[in-house]
């Protein structure tokens, strides 16, 4: 992703290359909080369209599998064999989604929900729903938009002698 921004510094007078490294570390500083809120707001969505094509692929027949899908603000992602997870690394926050697991029982079987990798992935028997890695893919747009916007809120704030 390009987003076709940079600077350009000439010392014209006395000071104002100080004054110009001043103002871009601050540029700098907010754009990192934009990213991050950013990086927030994409995670919710991709929650939010996951749950929204789980049930629209049919994988709801008690909704266990449904409310077993989650958004974990962690520092490691983590997972047991039958989850299905999706991470995001970054320096101070990494947002995992995590389909499945044992905390989670199915009413009608009395077993946990170990079918989320099945279910999303596929068997031999059954079509992959990829209702996880298809709300990624559905919101990448989404992602660009969030990114410029937050960039743009960030450059709105330097100006020459701001600091």
């Amino acid at each position: 992703m390009v987003l076709g921004r940079g600077f350009v510094f000439t010392e014209t007078d006395f000071g104002t290359k100080r004054q110009a490294r001043l103002a871009l570390g601050a540029t700098a500083r907010k754009l990192h909080v934009e990213f991050m809120k950013a990086a927030k707001e994409y995670w919710i969505r991709v929650w939010e369209v996951a749950r929204t094509l789980c049930h629209q692929y049919g994988a709801f027949d008690t909704g266990t599998l449904y409310d077993s899908i989650r958004l974990i603000w962690v520092t490691e992602p983590f997972s047991t064999p039958y989850e299905v997870v999706v991470s995001s690394q970054g320096v101070e926050m990494t947002a995992t989604i995590k389909v499945g697991g044992m905390g989670f029982i199915n009413p009608k079987t009395g077993t946990f929900v170990n079918y989320a990798q099945a279910v999303h992935d596929g068997t031999r028997y059954m079509a992959a729903r990829p209702f996880l890695t298809d709300a990624i893919a559905y919101c990448e747009g989404y992602l660009q938009e969030l990114l410029a916007r937050h960039v743009d809120l960030a450059l709105q704030t330097f100006e020459r002698g701001v600091f």
